[in-house]
């Protein structure tokens, strides 16, 4: 008996072929999409007595989604690794901004600061080049203080991302969960679902690090940490943590944080936790020790022809009656020299105290100046007032103990760190306060060389026992040699990305010309389909006309 069951088969078979080839060409250029490739079986033979078996045709074994898991899970490692390294890279660069040398930069300024005290120190009664230095001054402080703003707004920026961070893989994984629902209650899954499913993980993995684990009924589980961060349908949320000044990345319902080792959120959570702090801490203790220093070696000068007649310390002791060190100073056992000089007479008497800050207090210490001929000193809300007689002035020739510059009495800055370094106010209003002299004589720049040489040459014990430049000079050095260490570890991640990728476009991808190709044969193949239809419908038409 003649049948058209293979003939029609085929033409079915051809068509499916057909459509899954169009289906490729069409999402040759989709993001995320993986081939798929049409596989046939021979059909089961039917036994017919007398003759024997007799072939059936072919029928579609599956239409088969050309994925590697090995290659995708390979992939998602190497792009966590890239998401923190170009993350910690943005950082870098973002520093390197601000802190290489540039016009208006601090060390710029610094420069021009030393180079008009320079020029002040050769003719130090000059009242113009003393209006000078005191607007480099301020020119100085001002960068510092934008410097430590730019890198507040910097590390802000991170905390802000870090937050979209933890927003954007919540939403993730709720999406991984609903696809993992679908994907298991499909009687045959699609290979759209399973590629949505696969980009989505790819994502959240250049986020957040994590790894992954398929279960028998096909959903994926996503481990992040100890924990699951989705389960077939359900998914953990997440949530940033702050606590001390750092963020966290903690699982909703679970205490303590998550160890994050790659994608963009470790690398967020280093550039906000340590990498900006320990940029800050340097330029801080850069400004610290710059108004410490100045402020140590002005104090002991003397203003233009003029001692102090009444001073009052810019800072206050947290408590005046416990010793100084234990009051927020930090100061060392020394001596402080004393000088009082009669300004009609021009006599001049030199004391000296000593200076015991772990064991004395701040009301001890006014005491003893207090005892001095011709000196008035007094503790007021924890500040140190002093305030000489009638007819007399006074100076600090020497102090070793650092109180001077503790306390700012005749103080040339004002500030404890790059945010707020400015010119103290007592020069401020009075330039003639500068002090660049060690005695009365006109035209003395004794201090002026003194201040200019700590400024230029002076190892800083709270900067490794570098100079002000050289410390400087030591943090470009070392951002530098980051940026360029970070560059190589990138160029290494990318010939590895894009040799990964590459192997799987040759696995996963389409090629429209190697689709084209199997379209022109599953062409030929419908057409001989076709052919064979027919022919069977001739052959039919023949039997019949054969029986009339």
């Amino acid at each position: 008996m003649l049948r058209f069951d293979i003939s029609t088969k085929s033409l079915n078979l051809a068509q499916v072929a057909i459509q899954t080839t169009q289906n490729n060409i069409a999402n040759a250029q989709t993001p995320g999409y993986s081939r798929q490739e049409v596989y046939l079986k021979t059909s089961a033979s039917k036994y017919y007595p007398g003759i024997g078996y007799i072939g059936q045709g072919a029928e579609v074994s599956q239409i088969q989604r050309k994925a590697d898991s090995f290659l995708t899970n390979r992939i998602n490692t190497t792009s966590q690794n890239m998401g923190r390294l170009e993350i910690e890279k943005k950082a870098l660069d973002d520093l390197e901004t601000w802190i290489t040398p540039s016009e208006g930069s601090v060390v710029s300024e610094m420069e021009k600061t030393m180079d008009s005290l320079s020029s002040l120190s050769t003719h130090p009664e000059d009242m113009s080049l003393r209006e000078i230095f005191k607007d480099n001054l301020g020119t100085l402080g001002n960068a510092f203080q934008k410097l430590a703003k730019e890198l507040s707004e910097i590390r802000k920026e991170y905390e802000e991302y870090f937050k979209e961070i933890v927003e954007k893989a919540n939403e993730m994984a709720e999406s991984i969960a609903k696809l993992n629902e679908q994907i298991q209650s499909s009687l045959d899954t699609s290979s759209e679902l399973l590629d949505q499913r696969d980009s989505m993980v790819g994502e959240i993995s250049k986020l957040l690090g994590i790894r992954t684990s398929t279960s028998k009924d096909g959903s994926v589980q996503v481990i992040l940490g100890n924990n699951l961060l989705v389960d077939k349908n359900k998914a953990n949320p997440l949530q940033a943590k702050q606590e001390n000044g750092k963020y966290t990345l903690q699982y909703q319902n679970m205490p303590g944080a998550i160890p994050v080792k790659e994608g963009e959120v470790a690398g967020v959570l280093n550039v906000y936790n340590e990498k900006i702090p320990q940029y800050q801490e340097r330029m801080d203790a850069l400004a610290g020790s710059w108004i410490r220093e100045t402020n140590q070696t002005h104090a002991t000068g003397m203003g233009l022809g003029k001692g102090m007649e009444n001073i009052e310390s810019e800072e206050a002791a947290s408590n005046e009656g416990i010793p100084l060190n234990q009051a927020g100073f930090s100061m060392k056992e020394g001596k402080l020299s004393i000088l009082l000089r009669n300004k009609t007479t021009g006599e001049e008497t030199t004391s000296e105290i000593s200076i015991q800050p772990e064991s004395e207090s701040l009301s001890a210490i006014a005491g003893k100046m207090d005892s001095l001929s011709h000196l008035n000193a007094q503790v007021e809300n924890g500040k140190l007032k002093l305030q000489s007689d009638s007819g007399y002035e006074f100076a600090f020739p020497q102090d070793n103990s650092y109180f001077l510059a503790e306390m700012k009495l005749n103080p040339l800055l004002s500030g404890k760190k790059a945010e707020d370094l400015q010119v103290s106010s007592w020069i401020k209003e009075d330039t003639t306060r500068l002090s660049l002299a060690k005695s009365f004589a006109s035209g003395n720049n004794e201090n002026a060389i003194h201040l200019l040489d700590t400024m230029q040459n002076k190892e800083q014990s709270a900067l490794n026992n570098m100079t002000f430049q050289k410390y400087w000079n030591s943090n470009v050095v070392k951002l530098g040699a980051e940026v360029e260490s970070k560059e190589r570890e990138i160029s290494l991640q990318s010939v590895v990305m894009d040799d990964l990728a590459k192997r799987k476009a040759e696995v996963s991808g389409v090629s429209v010309d190697e689709e084209l190709i199997r379209l022109k044969n599953y062409q030929y193949s419908y057409q001989a389909a076709a052919r064979l239809f027919e022919t069977m419908d001739e052959l039919m038409q023949t039997a019949i006309n054969l029986g009339q």
